[in-house]
């Protein structure tokens, strides 16, 4: 009689069927990158409107967005659509436009569903003070009850400055007779030279394949993070940026 062994009992079909069960497991991850990864372009099509073909030129504003760009209304705005009136307008740069999170996510989104308020949000990424006052006009076409000014006190003021100074069409909100060291641009190497080592500093802090380097370069990492369900609470970008803070 003839003995006929199961696959428990053979080692090779054993290590045959271990090998597939890792294959499958990698070709899944494989396909979960790669489709989170789409996920996450076609959820960050806004920031395209910062791109060169969406951006136009303006001498009050240096630059805006074009009409209907990608995430942007017929203003040239973050928003769904411009409505004819709005009871809260708001005026900002990246951090009202909403950096690093959907359209929905933005402050000024997240102030009219807790308000129950009509809120139209009209920051834009890299504008500053002298934009706002530029773009107050326009708000008030719609008739707001409030404007709301985002201030980001990291680089505003100096945004204020730069412009002021660097264009003729703001010439006149320069110090009467200014000159030396007002007409002289001395913070602009420095900050770029600081924001070169903060760049650099990011991207070498937590090199390597480990649980918190997976967390931010991944797209699995990412999404997991989002959902509390990975290893780490947050991911290596937040985390960097935070021993970056503390250092300086």
């Amino acid at each position: 009689m003839k003995y006929k062994s199961n696959g428990a009992k053979n080692p090779r079909l054993l290590v045959l069927k271990l090998l597939l069960l890792l294959f499958g497991c990698l070709v899944g991850l494989v396909l979960a990158e790669v489709g989170l990864r789409v996920a996450e372009r076609v959820k960050s099509r806004d920031r395209e409107a910062f791109s060169e073909k969406f951006l136009l030129k303006d001498p009050k504003l240096q630059s805006r967005i074009a009409p209907n760009a990608p995430g942007h209304d017929a203003n040239g705005f973050r928003n769904d659509a411009v409505p004819a009136k709005a009871e809260i307008v708001t005026l900002g740069d990246s951090q009202t436009w909403g950096i690093n999170g959907d359209r929905s996510e933005a402050w000024p989104q997240m102030l009219g569903k807790i308000s129950k308020r009509t809120v139209y949000n009209m920051g834009i990424g890299g504008y500053g003070p002298l934009q706002y006052w530029a773009l107050t006009d326009k708000a008030l076409t719609l008739s707001p009850k409030v404007i709301v000014i985002g201030i980001y006190l990291g680089n505003d003021l100096y945004d204020a400055y730069s412009l002021c100074y660097g264009s003729d069409v703001y010439s006149d909100l320069r110090e009467p007779g200014a000159s030396g060291d007002l007409l002289c641009n001395t913070i602009a190497p420095r900050a770029a030279a600081l924001w070169e080592e903060e760049k650099n500093f990011q991207h070498d802090f937590g090199r390597g394949p480990n649980a918190l380097w997976l967390s931010g370069h991944t797209a699995v990492g990412r999404f997991l993070v989002r959902y509390g369900w990975w290893p780490c609470s947050s991911d290596i970008w937040f985390e960097a940026s935070k021993a970056w803070a503390k250092a300086h």
